[in-house]
């Protein structure tokens, strides 16, 4: 190929280590219609799945060389490269099963009630029950049998897991000024 030969085909380098990261991604591969490698630090799983979905060729780990780079850049704007279907297959599910998981977390969290839904956020910003309850004007046995009833709601075991469910569904709530909702739906 000489310098002058057009290529079509797309090179996306991104972490896809967040939500806001992986939804960039999605949109650029999903609005730009080019065959897309996207090289990535993110572990082979659900977020490769994500930009998969979203319509990209490959994606490759940003440990590869940067001739074999090229090379599969190449192979995918000829058409010679591609992920192997039952890869994409896995990974594309995975996608899919992480986003159901966070939907029924999603759902769990919208079965709070509001006092509870309080307590939880409380617990977020990193309040202890003794706090909370003073916060609250309310006694410490009392948050504690609203915390019990948070884990029991959220389906965890621990004050942390309630944080980090919270934690994930704020993080993927994060939107873009205009940006689609059901892109994601």
């Amino acid at each position: 190929m000489t310098p002058h030969d057009r290529c079509d085909a797309g090179l996306l380098i991104s972490d896809l280590d967040r939500w806001p990261r992986l939804r960039a991604a999605s949109l650029l591969v999903t609005r730009f219609p080019t065959p897309w490698v996207v090289l990535t630090a993110a572990p082979n799983g659900p977020m490769w799945g994500a930009v998969l979905d979203a319509g990209a060729r490959i994606v490759l780990p940003s440990s590869t060389g940067f001739d074999d780079v090229c090379d599969v850049v190449v192979g995918v704007a000829e058409g010679r490269v591609a992920t192997p279907p039952a890869e994409r297959e896995r990974l594309v599910d995975m996608w899919r099963e992480l986003l159901e998981r966070r939907e029924l977390v999603g759902q769990r969290v919208q079965s709070l009630t509001p006092r509870e839904h309080e307590v939880l956020t409380m617990l977020y910003a990193g309040d202890p029950v003794a706090r909370i309850a003073e916060l609250l004007e309310i006694s410490p046995a009392t948050v504690r049998s609203q915390v019990k009833a948070v884990l029991r709601k959220l389906h965890v075991n621990t004050q942390l897991g309630a944080v980090a469910a919270l934690d994930d569904l704020l993080e993927m709530d994060v939107k873009e000024p205009d940006e689609p909702v059901e892109l994601w739906a």
